[in-house]
């Protein structure tokens, strides 16, 4: 049973570190380096979990099923006090799953172009695929 897992407690105290630099006042350096750090450090994870854990609720038992809907929300309180907005982190994190290579064996997959490697091609054909390069162009 997740209850027992402590993992809303977990949360809800991440939470509250960050509601608590969120209603700090705006002139402590520290506190706005500590937030802008959490937040950097959340922005990866946030989205993603958040699907997960609204997928979770929908396949978990009766028994879990509040406690998963606590979880969830706490998750997505912790985002916003954050400054994270789910639609614009659902738009972000789509359209960063969309730079990496389309073939599932490259191992640029899933990866962001940064600058010693070279922005993805777009197939002219779907306009969907991307790639790094001929070889996995044509696989």
């Amino acid at each position: 049973m997740l209850q027992e897992a402590g993992m809303l407690e977990c949360m809800q105290a991440y939470y509250n570190l960050a509601k608590s630099f969120h209603d700090s006042p705006s002139g402590d350096t520290h506190v706005a380096i500590l937030a802008q750090g959490m937040q950097i450090g959340t922005l990866a994870h946030w989205w993603p979990s958040l699907v997960r854990l609204r997928k979770a609720r929908k396949q978990c038992s009766a028994e879990d099923r509040a406690h998963i809907q606590s979880l969830t929300d706490i998750w997505r309180r912790f985002g916003v006090v954050l400054g994270l907005d789910a639609k614009r982190e659902q738009q972000r994190y789509e359209d960063e799953a969309r730079t990496g290579c389309s073939w599932r064996n490259c191992p640029r997959r899933g990866q962001l172009a940064t600058g010693n490697k070279p922005a993805m091609r777009k197939c002219a054909g779907c306009g969907e695929s991307r790639y790094c390069g001929r070889e996995c162009q044509t696989r």
